[in-house]
């Protein structure tokens, strides 16, 4: 049915059939759990790609879920980024010219958090809703962040870009009709 109305260009028609087919896939006792799970969260995300709204509220979503993480475990207290450590080799001369060689291994400051009562404080917030808004563009953050931050803004360098990508989807598919 869904295929003989995207034929006679009856696209709003094929949407409902395509949304009701979905849904009895999602309700189906007979697929797999993983597969009816993996339906169920593009059901709730994005209503099956025709609801743009709701993925430009999980995206919302995501952002605060986000902003909240990395204010609370995320940013850290220290100033200096982390640096991987750096080897300085060289020779120095001394008096009587005798040479004598030199070996140094230099290490960046690893960002520690707050203590807790610092932690939940404007300037901490706006800087996380920084990172944030950074992590959805694949910008890297020149801000200290503890390895808890780090997952953070790799999840949402994922996840960020998936919901932005449903929400063009279902907007596509709005026009197209």
């Amino acid at each position: 049915l869904r295929k003989g109305r995207e034929d006679t260009k009856n696209e709003p028609g094929a949407a409902y059939f395509y949304y009701g087919e979905m849904e009895m896939r999602r309700h189906s006792r007979t697929s797999p759990a993983a597969e009816r799970g993996i339906i169920w969260l593009y059901w709730l995300i994005s209503g099956y790609g025709l609801r743009s709204l709701r993925s430009l509220t999980a995206l919302v979503i995501l952002g605060i879920v986000v902003t909240i993480a990395l204010t609370s475990w995320g940013l850290g207290a220290t100033a200096p980024v982390t640096t991987p450590p750096q080897q300085m080799v060289g020779t120095v001369s001394t008096a009587s010219h005798q040479h004598a060689e030199i070996k140094a291994t230099l290490s960046g400051i690893t960002p520690r958090l707050p203590a807790a009562n610092q932690r939940w404080t404007k300037d901490r917030a706006e800087t996380a809703l920084e990172v944030t808004f950074e992590s959805f563009v694949f910008r890297s953050t020149d801000e200290p962040l503890t390895t808890a931050g780090t997952w953070i803004t790799i999840a949402a360098r994922i996840i960020g870009p998936v919901l932005l990508a449903l929400a063009l989807l279902a907007v596509r598919n709005r026009v197209r009709r």
